[in-house]
């Protein structure tokens, strides 16, 4: 899943999950999952279903 302020440009956006992917995937290289973030985006990833969560 990944998020992005409302008023952050695409560009900028895409800059900002890309730079996060690899920071979460140097930070974390052998985890399932992982939440990066910064001050323009959010990232997270996991290997459970994300609509399993809370049924």
């Amino acid at each position: 899943m990944a998020l992005c302020r409302a008023d952050v440009k695409l560009d900028v956006c895409s800059s900002c999950l890309n730079e996060t992917i690899s920071r979460v995937k140097l930070d974390c290289p052998s985890n399932k999952e992982a939440i990066g973030w910064s001050a323009d985006c959010t990232l997270r990833y996991s290997n459970t279903n994300l609509s399993e969560i809370g049924n």
